[in-house]
């Protein structure tokens, strides 16, 4: 999972970023657009776009995003017994 943006040509309705899910086995690809990255505008998304469509992952491989490393998010990883994985930093 991952964010896209900051896009400077919002849509009509102001969203400029994207947040992406990726089935690692399915290699499907879940998308949304978001007004912000906050932790709660993913967890949303984590809900609604794969909790309630394809039922609870095994686990989630995210980066070091602050807002994938929240205490929120830690939270909803908990509660629905899903691991999140921080994947290594990248250098170019």
């Amino acid at each position: 999972m991952d964010l896209i943006g900051k896009i400077y040509t919002a849509s009509s309705k102001q969203h400029c970023f994207i947040i992406v899910a990726t089935d690692y086995f399915t290699k499907w690809v879940e998308a949304k657009l978001v007004k912000s990255t906050t932790s709660q505008e993913i967890i949303t998304f984590i809900e609604e776009q794969i909790v309630q469509r394809f039922g609870i992952p095994e686990s989630i491989t995210i980066d070091r995003g602050s807002s994938f490393i929240s205490r929120e998010m830690l939270d909803m990883a908990e509660a629905f017994k899903f691991k999140l994985l921080q994947s290594t930093p990248y250098y170019a």
